[in-house]
């Protein structure tokens, strides 16, 4: 089977990632760009490696919306924020960050698509249903 990622990232990240074969690096964009380009789906995984630093840990989990949006099925780093959205193994995977366990995650999921439907379609489930539980009272409501 054949991989290809895809990196959000500037001109050094494209520096680094050009010389191998598939890999695209997408350039920064703005919000309504990037809403639209995650809108396009056709992605099957997505990978959250964060580091634990200290910009990292103070970010949201947002990763786990963005690679929810764009349909795929979700990998995230167990010591990040996402660990405490992501029920492990239902609408995401947390995994150690380790290089080998990030390898052979990705090399399964790439050869079990059913699993990844269900990854996927947990997580999207669960935003459906944040969404609907976050939606203001309509003055019918009242």
């Amino acid at each position: 089977q054949r991989i290809v990622f895809e990196i959000v990232g500037g001109p050094a990240v494209h520096r680094l990632f050009r010389p191998l074969p598939r890999v695209t690096v997408v350039h920064p964009m703005k919000w309504p760009a990037f809403q639209a380009f995650m809108d396009m789906g056709g992605r099957d995984i997505g990978l959250a490696p964060l580091l634990p630093l200290p910009f990292n840990r103070a970010r949201s989990c947002t990763k786990f919306f963005d690679i929810t949006r764009c349909g795929a099925a979700g990998l995230f780093a167990r010591e990040s924020l996402c660990a405490d959205v992501v029920r492990d193994g239902i609408d995401g995977l947390l995994l150690p960050m380790e290089e080998q366990a990030w390898v052979e995650t990705i090399l399964q999921l790439a050869g079990d698509p059913e699993r990844r439907r269900q990854l996927a379609a947990a997580a999207a489930e669960r935003m459906r249903a944040a969404v609907a539980g976050a939606a203001p009272a309509s003055r019918g409501d009242a």
